[in-house]
């Protein structure tokens, strides 16, 4: 039962008064010869498996002088600084020497001693065991040197899932609560998030959508990392110094992120969509339909990602859509709509208009259309205006007649009789013939009574513009012909 008295003796103890702590002993200032010899000796081998046997020493001796509670702030702060030297002598023998075959386990090994290192500060509630000011996130630095120089082969990093190691480098829990540490940790997953991104791009651009979603799939965690952190620091600006500028660059990233994705995934869509609509035009009468819609919703899938994210790929989306209704729904009418729409998005990057041989049919078929109309309601105009023609005969007859007169008399004689009805200033006949010419006189009498423009004053005014406009026409050529 000793254990029971002990243990009640202790909680008496609890109970009374603690005595006041034991003076500090005075700071040893031979306390960092060890770690300085150690440092010293990483330089004097070449063999790079001796230096990273030194280089662990070293960072080990450090991270016991760290929780030292005996040591000054300024042998603290001499205490990161060399370890901070030892970091870099690590990241730089491990990966840029050739002969580390194991090189994965010794980087994390590195790391594991820097995050060590970093929690030796704090006591287990979380309380820095000095100020903030003399202390460096070494896993976080440890973790940009690793992004920095694996730089130029990237593919290597992806393949052995360094996010996975660098996240729990930079994100241990009880480091994330203390804001000092935040921009360290925001500049790793900004430089992590940026090289997936990049990769992304390269793939895009060489066609390989799917490989360009799957990375950025990958660096979304880093990105959402980034922006939670980016998010944090912000609002401490704003709550203690406002003028200073706010952290953007995790939102910029995002942003990029967000229109690669949709990009990507709409032009995925698009590819799928030509595939189904392929197979409805070579596919039986029985199958068609079902593709048609099939391929129909891929169009508006892709329509629905490049919306507001790129004009260009959201108008060619809009095309395929108007295609199909053309030729698969038969619907020229909705199709006419959507060519016209697509037409209008894309030329909002005038001067510089699409290459691709969608917007050239684009056009072709808004024109086929228009031509299609003006031939429909010209052979309509035609099957109504003769019995209208014979309303005004006798009008349009007296018309012809005056048309021999003299060009102004002509001109003259239609203002009066027949006052033209659309809005605009009338020839001014009281003028020489060297201030107006004849042919003048006659080209401002075909502008207002030209037909097009005199289709709302009803039928019969109609076939009377255009019996005018024929007398003009007629005049002007025997003025051109003097």
């Amino acid at each position: 039962m000793s254990w029971f008295r002990r243990a009640s003796a202790s909680s008496s103890n609890a109970r009374a008064t603690p005595p006041p702590p034991p003076p500090k002993p005075p700071a040893d200032p031979h306390k960092l010869d060890t770690l300085n010899q150690s440092f010293a000796s990483i330089s004097a081998v070449t063999a790079p498996t001796l230096r990273i046997g030194r280089i662990d020493k070293t960072l080990a001796l450090a991270t016991t002088l760290l929780s030292d509670q005996t040591i000054s702030t300024n042998q603290r702060l001499l205490v990161n600084i060399t370890a901070s030297k030892v970091a870099r002598f690590a990241v730089t023998t491990i990966i840029s020497d050739s002969g580390i075959f194991t090189q994965q386990w010794h980087l994390q090994q590195y790391l594991q001693r820097c995050i060590d290192a970093d929690e030796a500060v704090y006591t287990p509630n979380g309380s820095p065991k000095s100020s903030p000011k003399t202390t460096q996130l070494r896993s976080a630095a440890a973790a940009r040197d690793i992004v920095d120089l694996f730089h130029t082969n990237w593919e290597k990093t992806r393949s052995m899932r360094w996010d996975i190691w660098l996240e729990r480098a930079t994100g241990r829990t009880s480091l994330r609560q203390f804001s000092v540490f935040r921009k360290p940790r925001h500049e790793v997953y900004c430089s992590l998030a940026s090289r997936y991104h990049h990769d992304a791009l390269r793939a895009s651009e060489s066609g390989d959508f799917k490989g360009a979603l799957s990375i950025l799939a990958e660096g979304d965690g880093a990105c959402r990392m980034a922006l939670e952190l980016e998010e944090a620091m912000n609002a401490d600006r704003q709550a203690h110094t406002a003028e200073e500028d706010i952290f953007e660059e995790a939102a910029d990233i995002t942003a990029s992120y967000e229109i690669l994705v949709s990009t990507c995934t709409a032009t995925r869509a698009l590819e799928s969509g030509h595939g189904r609509f392929a197979a409805a035009v070579a596919d039986s009468a029985e199958k068609l339909m079902d593709y048609a819609l099939l391929a129909l919703d891929d169009y508006r899938h892709a329509l629905s990602c490049a919306t507001s994210k790129d004009i260009e790929l959201e108008a060619e989306s809009v095309y395929y859509v108007a295609k199909t209704y053309q030729i698969l729904l038969k619907n020229e009418t909705k199709a006419h709509e959507l060519y016209l729409r697509a037409i209008s998005l894309v030329t909002t990057l005038s001067p510089k208009l699409p290459g691709g041989t969608w917007f050239t049919e684009a056009k072709k078929a808004v024109e086929a259309r228009r031509t299609k109309l003006k031939a429909q309601e010209d052979s309509e105009w035609h099957t109504r205006r003769g019995p209208i023609y014979e309303k005004v005969k006798d009008k349009v007859e007296e018309i012809h007649k005056k048309s021999d007169e003299d060009a102004r008399q002509l001109v003259e004689w239609l203002m009066k009789t027949y006052p033209p009805k659309t809005e605009g200033d009338a020839p001014d006949l009281t003028k020489s013939k060297a201030d107006l010419p004849d042919k003048r006189a006659v080209l401002e009498a075909v502008r207002r009574y030209h037909p097009d423009k005199n289709m709302a004053f009803g039928d019969e005014w109609h076939v009377l513009a255009e019996e005018i406009t024929k007398c003009l026409n007629n005049c002007f050529g025997r003025l051109k012909s003097l």
